[in-house]
């Protein structure tokens, strides 16, 4: 946005609009004054939107936010800021291109409620999701009633993970973080 110029010679020596008129009869100057903007373009790769692209003036500190779609998670940003932090905000000193990824939530398959099972298995759809095993005695346990029995990154792939053998009922559950 042009905030006006400044001129020698013929051309008055300030001004705050966008245009000027002047005879000129001898050797003249002028500068043009402009206020620095820069573009923030968003895209979204999956099932998700994001708010908050646009221009926006130099120094300006933007915020955007990206929202999964319903059983779908926000993976993070690529493009010219690499994080998984959300809302993000961007310091607009320049150009700037960010992706929003999003990718379905992780499933699972089959769990076991006995102390006959030897393994569970998974339907592992997302790539870089760590899967946690727990078990405990008491189906009804709070958090600290669990522990972590295997952990395993997923591979886009079905995945048997072994549980270990017990000589009582054990209950085993499978959570997933990203």
């Amino acid at each position: 946005q042009c905030k006006g110029w400044t001129g020698s010679g013929n051309v008055p020596s300030v001004g705050t609009n966008n245009q000027v008129t002047f005879v000129m009869d001898q050797n003249s100057s002028i500068t043009w004054n402009w206020d620095a903007s820069y573009k923030l373009d968003l895209a979204v790769e999956g099932n998700g939107n994001v708010d908050g692209g646009g221009w926006y003036a130099s120094g300006i500190t933007n915020i955007i936010t990206a929202t999964p779609d319903q059983d779908h998670y926000f993976k993070g940003w690529t493009g010219d800021v690499a994080t998984n932090q959300n809302p993000l905000e961007v310091i607009m000193d320049s150009p700037k291109s960010l992706t929003a990824n999003f990718g379905p939530k992780p499933r699972f398959g089959s769990i076991c409620i006995s102390n006959d099972c030897s393994a569970i298995t998974l339907e592992c759809l997302e790539t870089g999701v760590l899967y946690r095993i727990e078990e405990s005695t008491n189906l009804l346990a709070g958090e600290s009633g669990w522990s972590v029995t295997n952990s395993f990154t997923a591979d886009n792939s079905i995945t048997n993970v072994s549980l270990p053998t017990a000589g009582a009922v054990k209950f085993y559950r499978c959570r997933f973080t990203w």
